[in-house]
This record gives structure tokens, sequence and C-alpha cells, in this order.
């Protein structure tokens, strides 16, 4: 949460809450962050296939100066994602091989703030 935190993030609408977070940006910070080779080439390989994939982005200079073009729903709270929850599963992302990890991390992640904990909690499976 101390790296998500950090990310730049987005409002979906309006007076709503920064519940959109730079993916790219998160990435980079775990790649530099992380004490496991394993996390820190996947971030690094989650970064290279953004940048190969974008074709455009822009962003204002003084508002997202490191935006990259992707960002992904990470609640700051428990109650933003439960609040999320259904529309979030409903989507096709979360539906396609290997989509509800994302789902699970936030959950584990959530939890475990929620609760003062540095466990994971338990997995939403569907």
């Amino acid at each position: 949460m101390n790296l998500r935190n950090q990310t730049t993030s987005f409002k979906p609408y309006s007076g709503g809450s920064a519940e959109y977070i730079d993916l790219y940006q998160y990435a980079n910070f775990i790649a530099n962050n992380a004490n496991y080779s394993y996390l820190q080439n996947a971030a690094l390989s989650l970064m290279s296939d953004i940048t190969s994939s974008t074709l455009y982005w822009a962003y204002s200079a003084s508002d997202y100066p490191s935006a990259k073009g992707y960002s992904i729903w990470f609640p700051l709270d428990s109650t933003t994602y439960n609040a999320g929850y259904s529309k979030y599963g409903a989507l096709d992302f979360t539906q396609a091989t290997s989509g509800n990890e994302w789902w699970w991390l936030l959950y584990d992640e959530l939890t475990a703030l929620a609760s003062g904990s540095q466990t994971s909690g338990t997995r939403i499976e569907k």
C-alpha cells in the first residue's frame, strides 16, 4: 500500500476518490523496491509490455508528469473496494485467464490494511 500511495492516481469521475493508479509507475516502484528477483523481473516485464503496447498517451504535465497511458483500479481502502467490487468482477478483464489475479491482490492488500495485519486475507474464489 505504501507504493500504491506514492503512485500517480486518478479519479474515475468528478467528486470521486482517486481509485485508479498509473500501472507503469506502480510497476517501476515495485521493480526498484522489491527484495524478490521474481517480483522485480515481473515488474520490469510489465513495464516493457506497457511501453511496447502504448500507442498514444496525453496528460497534463502539471497534473500527471509521469503517467504512461495505462491505469488500473486500486482503491485506497476496503470501503471503496466493497463499493466497486461487483462492477469490477463483471469486467471482461476479470473473466479472462488469470484476470482475477489483480482482484485477489486487491483483496489481500486491503484486507491486511483493514485488519492492521501484514499477512494476507483469504482470497476470493469465483
